[in-house]
């Protein structure tokens, strides 16, 4: 995982004044590693917030509810509500972060089910996510209004995202056809090993399944069919790859994840991303 620094604060007190950020607009966002010792308690709470473990576990209490986070949680804040959390002390969490207000934050916290006794749930490990908050990150550096909005584009993905994958996961105790079920980890496991050739057969055959049964249980398990899965695994690996190793031009990355067509490729990387694999790069290496 690339770092980014720990906390990034907004430096413009302006902004929330502004009339094209009341839709929604950060008030300060960041990323702890391995934070052992990490607590913090706030009572007059007047912001909105979304974390995600990617590692390690914590706590968070809210409303006299106590819930253990792990990694694959995201943990919530409501204004109004007196909270506090903190790291395990065996295992402390990483996480990433982030504060915010607007009129559309109590609309997404409604459709992600969020309440102040149920203060986290569990959505499972997701490269997408995690890209997101770090790319958002990135943004907030650069500390002025062209550069917020692009952060606050990418907050409402990061909330519509988790909203998806809340729900996706409260359907899965449903998403079963004839008592059968998607063996995530088997997929994901497949998919890593095969990203280049990975094939919607592959996926149905080792499931034991015809591929329009496969498709049917597995859009119910994730929310997503099975083909745009392997699509968001391919272009997140190439994001990393664009990113991490400088040695890579844009079609050599495309190809080793699965992309022989580099105007294809590029298509798939804007319609997942928001942006095409140059300007990505050249928008991260700022």
């Amino acid at each position: 995982m690339k770092n980014v620094d720990k906390i990034i604060k907004i430096a413009h007190p302006g902004l929330l004044s502004s009339s094209i950020f009341s839709d929604l607009s950060i008030c300060i966002g960041g990323y702890y590693e391995k934070a052992a010792g990490h607590y913090c308690k706030r009572t007059a709470v007047t912001e909105y917030q979304v974390a995600y473990c990617v590692g390690g576990k914590g706590f968070i209490r809210c409303a006299g509810r106590e819930y253990p986070v792990e990694s694959g949680s995201v943990f919530i804040n409501i204004p109004g509500h007196a909270h506090e959390y903190w790291a395990d002390e065996k295992d402390p969490w990483t996480h990433y972060w982030v504060h915010f207000v607007g009129t559309s934050a109590a609309r997404y916290f409604e459709f992600m089910n969020c309440k102040p006794e149920e203060p986290g749930f569990f959505i499972g490990q997701n490269d997408h996510l995690v890209e997101l908050y770090r790319v958002m990150l990135e943004q907030l550096k650069q500390e002025n209004h062209v550069h917020h909005l692009q952060a606050v584009a990418i907050l409402h993905n990061i909330l519509s995202h988790i909203a998806v994958l809340r729900n996706s996961q409260d359907n899965k105790s449903e998403a079963n056809i004839n008592g059968q079920r998607i063996n995530m980890r088997l997929i994901d496991d497949y998919i890593a090993k095969h990203l280049k050739y990975v094939t919607l057969q592959d996926l149905a055959v080792i499931s034991s399944l015809s591929i329009p049964h496969f498709i049917r249980l597995f859009k119910n398990a994730n929310g997503v069919t099975p083909v745009q899965y392997v699509i968001n695994k391919r272009i997140n690996a190439a994001r990393r790859l664009i990113v991490e190793d400088s040695t890579l031009n844009i079609k050599q990355a495309a190809m080793l994840c699965g992309y022989d067509d580099q105007h294809y490729f590029s298509r798939q990387f804007t319609k997942v991303t928001g942006m095409n694999p140059n300007d990505y790069r050249r928008m991260i290496r700022r």
